[in-house]
């Protein structure tokens, strides 16, 4: 019983720095170049969303081709600890709005799991994203066999 106690105590004393993100802490905005045309753009996130997540149907929420804007879920992975012994998973939003040659990439992370001291091991995942639909996009239409 004792053990116990001293195993609650500790948890309670280790929880207790425990705060998680608001909404505007977890939002996320990049705008970029490329060089592909809005509709390309626009073809090309469909793509690598369908490709990458696994079922565009249940992943995509919004898709306006007139707009360029395509709103996506996704979910988010990353170790709490050193010891990567504890994963924690959230839930984020993925806003693409493409034009000529330009590419806006809004993430709204869902509140309630990330904590504070963390979010930058989510920008880097959202980084990531970022960057493999923007190479994705300097790939695309080369389909040479």
């Amino acid at each position: 019983m004792k053990k116990l106690s001293l195993l609650l105590v500790f948890l309670l004393i280790s929880c207790s720095g425990y705060q998680t993100i608001t909404k505007e802490e977890g939002s996320f905005q990049f705008i970029e170049e490329h060089n592909l045309s809005k509709d390309q753009a626009y073809d090309a996130s469909l793509e690598i969303m369908a490709q990458n997540y696994g079922s565009s149907k249940e992943v995509i929420q919004l898709q306006n081709k007139e707009s360029g804007k395509i709103i996506g879920k996704g979910i988010g992975k990353y170790f709490y600890d050193l010891l990567q012994s504890v994963e924690i998973t959230y839930d984020y939003t993925l806003t693409i709005t493409v034009k000529d040659n330009k590419a806006k990439f809004v993430f709204q992370t869902k509140p309630g799991k990330v904590q504070k001291g963390d979010l930058d091991k989510v920008k880097n995942h959202y980084l990531e994203i970022k960057d493999s639909i923007l190479e994705y996009y300097k790939n695309y239409g080369n389909d040479d066999f």
